[in-house]
């Protein structure tokens, strides 16, 4: 299911570490005797939230195209918040098959990521429920204290637009 991704990812931030390289080619859908489940791969670049910072103050670290702000500018106070945006720019992707922040260089994508608002969902998608486009916005959201708190919480609200999409 689409919530694996949140159900991973908390395994993943349970053990404080931050993956940092949340992108469609590091997810894989395996099939299983229960069913499919999804998997998250190359932990080349996860990092621990106790252990001091790897890599010198403003160095990237991570696939541009799916680093948060704060990787951006290179902020040693990583929070597992930067996770939550990767997998908004992933929904993003999935349901679109656009990226949410158009540039054709690294450093201008970089400067749309830190200044400019993220294209909206329905730009794209007027079919896609308001309470989803919300959901994606928020894992967008430019300062890493407005996205959700926690990949649980970000879960949970996809739970609810899922029921409500199942109940219509």
């Amino acid at each position: 299911s689409r919530l694996d991704i949140c159900r991973v990812l908390g395994e993943v931030h349970d053990r404080r570490i931050v993956h940092r390289d949340v992108k469609l080619e590091n997810l894989i859908v395996v099939d299983e005797a229960a069913g499919t489940s999804m998997r998250l791969i190359d932990f080349g670049i996860a990092k621990s939230l106790d252990a001091p910072p790897l890599e010198p103050p403003e160095s990237w670290v991570g696939s541009p195209r799916y680093m948060a702000p704060e990787q951006l500018h290179g902020d040693a106070e990583l929070h597992q918040r930067a996770d939550i945006w990767s997998v908004g720019i992933v929904a993003f992707e999935l349901l679109t098959g656009e990226h949410p922040f158009v540039a054709d260089t690294l450093r201008e994508l970089r400067t749309v990521i830190l200044e400019r608002e993220a294209v909206s969902l329905s730009e794209f998608r007027a079919d896609v429920p308001q309470a989803l486009t919300a959901i994606v916005g928020r894992c967008l959201a430019k300062r890493r204290e407005d996205r959700f708190g926690s990949v649980e919480e970000l879960g949970q609200a996809l739970l609810s637009v899922k029921r409500r999409a199942l109940a219509a």
